[in-house]
């Protein structure tokens, strides 16, 4: 009897140096594991629940705590573009995946470069 291919995917914690990392693993039947970083610990206070981290993207780290602009229906409200580059400087903006699809579509979506 053929068994049926299996898959489980962990989320692990440990320490590389003095940095606590936060890492995904998945594992199949067939042994094979991928494993990849989302957030390292840099630093915690001892005085109350403050710490400061990385979450670890494809296209770099970003470090947190962060202001995240949120965009809804393809912008972000209140802040036009030279603000949201220049003063705030944001290195992510939150998008809901939901609006972008209903407007302006998949299809302008992936002409800009899609999502990331």
């Amino acid at each position: 009897m053929l068994s049926r291919a299996t898959k489980k995917e962990e989320l692990v914690t440990g320490y590389v140096g003095d940095s606590l990392y936060l890492s995904f693993i998945t594992v199949t039947n067939t042994s094979v594991t991928v494993q990849y970083n989302v957030f390292r610990l840099i630093k915690e206070t001892s005085k109350g629940k403050a710490r400061r981290g990385e979450m670890l993207t494809g296209h770099g780290a970003i470090p947190t705590p962060i202001f995240m602009p949120v965009g809804t229906a393809g912008t972000v409200k209140a802040v036009d573009t030279a603000t949201l580059t220049g003063k705030i400087n944001a290195p992510i903006i939150l998008g809901n995946t939901y609006h972008l699809y209903l407007r302006p579509g998949t299809g302008i979506m992936e002409q800009a470069g899609g999502l990331h």
